[in-house]
């Protein structure tokens, strides 16, 4: 039953990555997109999650606390992300922030004194190898990356780790289960911020100024992406998606060792994105692909030995 529901968290989360995928490369050409996409998305992730939330007469102050700090985390990570990918650092950005299971499993080791084995580390090595590779054939000659990119890079790594780990925390410490409230709450609190962040460059735009033609072009812009129905197909993708994903994490996060559970959900994760690449938007599988999906199965059989 548990191998069925990672099963079906791996197939969600995949979904939604290939649907905000698939926004990345027909609309996101400025950071105002990515900020109206992300608030659609996470003001519906948050409806359908309070949808199926029980206690909403009396809910506890640790679930609303718990889950405002995962929006916070949730909402830093692809704002973090964005300023990488917005200076040309996309690879750099997605396998630190991919290696981000490794936060959750330190604080399953350090803090809740789960056990792990030898055969569980060389798994998480052999993921994090397939992550690596994941990417390594997109690097092309480009130089090294600035250090800013990287402190960017690294803060979306930690940012995105900790998500999880509020996540499992919350699950092991609430004395009454409101996933589905916690889950709402982060989503509307991401959602709060990136609407925030809309309006303020939408305004921008609009503002009295000397005309200029770059400017113009660009508020054009952003009123046909507003009109644009699938953006908003995209998001309800992506938005279901993410409320069936995160609803099982929370269940599976008390009941498979974090030592397991992460390296699984986001190697598998990584091995079906590039497989959907190649099959569904016709990228080439190169021989890192092929190392990629190497290591990650092999990974996901050493992990679960």
């Amino acid at each position: 039953m548990k191998l069925l529901l990672i099963g079906v968290t791996l197939l969600s989360f995949t979904i939604n990555q290939i649907a905000i995928r698939i926004f990345q490369v027909k609309y996101e050409h400025r950071g105002l997109s990515l900020y109206f996409f992300q608030f659609v998305f996470s003001m519906l992730a948050s409806m359908l999650c309070f949808h199926t939330a029980g206690n909403l007469s009396g809910p506890q102050n640790t679930t609303l606390l718990y889950g405002f700090l995962f929006g916070i985390c949730y909402f830093l990570t692809v704002l973090l992300l964005s300023v990488c990918f917005s200076r040309g650092e996309m690879v750099i950005g997605s396998v630190i922030v991919n290696l981000s299971f490794i936060v959750p499993i330190v604080y399953s080791l350090a803090v809740l004194n789960e056990r792990i084995t030898l055969t569980q580390i060389i798994g998480t090595i052999l993921m994090g190898i397939a992550i690596y590779f994941s990417a390594a054939d997109k690097r092309g000659e480009k130089g090294k990356c600035s250090q800013s990119v990287l402190l960017f890079a690294l803060g979306a790594f930690l940012c995105n780790g900790l998500s999880a780990v509020f996540q499992k925390h919350y699950r092991l410490t609430s004395s009454i289960d409101e996933s589905m409230l916690f889950l709402s709450t982060g989503y509307l609190t991401a959602a709060m911020f990136f609407g925030f962040l809309f309006v303020f460059k939408r305004r921008s735009l609009l503002a009295p100024a000397p005309v200029i033609k770059e400017k113009a072009e660009e508020n054009e812009e952003v009123s046909a992406y507003l009109k644009n129905i699938g953006v908003y197909l995209l998001a309800i993708v992506a938005a279901f998606s993410t409320f069936l994903g995160n609803g099982l994490i929370m269940c599976l996060s008390v009941a498979v060792p974090g030592s397991i559970l992460y390296p699984i959900i986001n190697g598998g994760m990584t091995i079906l994105i590039a497989l959907c690449s190649a099959f569904c938007f016709g990228e080439k599988l190169t021989k890192n692909k092929l190392l990629l999906l190497f290591f990650g199965i092999l990974a996901i059989v050493v992990v679960n030995l």
